[in-house]
């Protein structure tokens, strides 16, 4: 197969039609759903304020929300609901995925440059 021949797979294959090579299907497959995967949380988070992806950071950073508000010099209070606004903005479950999204998909880095 030449370099042509498997662009042209490759492009059939994100465009949803399949090959016969199982493993190439596997792997552009799995590229397909992490872009749009990844796009979604970009576009979600692209909704918060700087504050909170300062507060993104931290949690990131490992900081509780004690270390947060020290931080910050804000409350405790004032950070969990930073924290909640981000979850709610964010469809996401809790601050571990707060956390591995920002690190799987360098958002902070993206936003504070």
């Amino acid at each position: 197969m030449d370099f042509i021949q498997l662009v042209s797979m490759i492009q059939s294959v994100y465009e949803g039609k399949f090959c016969n090579d199982e493993k190439i299907n596997d792997e552009v497959l799995k590229c397909r759903e992490y872009i749009k995967q990844k796009s979604r949380i970009l576009k979600d988070f692209a909704l918060l304020t700087p504050r909170e992806y300062e507060i993104v950071a931290l949690i990131s950073k490992g900081k509780s929300n004690i270390e947060i508000a020290d931080d910050l010099f804000v409350s405790e209070r004032t950070v969990k609901n930073h924290i909640h606004n981000i979850l709610k903005k964010v469809n996401l479950q809790d601050r571990t995925q707060i956390a591995i999204a920002n690190l799987r998909y360098k958002i902070v880095e993206k936003q504070l440059g």
